[in-house]
């Protein structure tokens, strides 16, 4: 099952940040555990820490999830900051949210002209053809040329 982290006390969520780094922010990079693996659904990237900081890509950590949201790796936990680093004492506890496996599409606005132009590819006439103007059909029911344009 994928899922999102989010911070509990800012709201805001892991997600990537420069040179593959993990960082808060407001669009949650969408996860799903391979064993003990933490792997981005959408780039396939796994979570890895180098030099105390969080980071997708390259050999991928382990990392345990705790009963009470604190995430550790090697003994260390995660701990929020500019970037997600890993260090000893300071506990914070994350929210795991569940994600849909993918991305859901939103309808996107369109311009009239774009509506218009896949309207008129989709269109048949009452008669069912879709032939233009040169239309040699032997079922079309089009009576003159007039009708069978779209």
């Amino acid at each position: 099952m994928s899922f999102t982290i989010q911070h509990p006390e800012s709201g805001l969520f892991w997600t990537s940040g420069i040179f593959g780094r993990v960082q808060l922010g407001t669009t949650p990079n969408v996860y799903t555990l391979e064993g003990s693996y933490i792997k981005n659904v959408n780039s396939g990237n796994y979570v890895n820490h180098v030099a105390d900081l969080l980071h997708e890509g390259a050999v991928p950590d382990e990392f345990v999830f705790g009963d009470d949201g604190v995430i550790s790796t090697q003994g260390k936990t995660v701990t929020a900051g500019g970037f997600l680093h890993v260090m000893d004492g300071e506990d914070t506890k994350w929210v795991k949210v569940g994600a849909a496996a993918a991305p859901v599409e939103e309808d996107v606005p369109v311009t009239r002209g774009s509506a218009l132009i896949e309207e008129a590819l989709n269109a048949t006439k009452e008669c069912g053809c879709k032939c233009g103007p040169d239309c040699e059909c032997e079922d079309c029911e089009c009576e003159d040329d007039e009708e069978k344009t779209l």
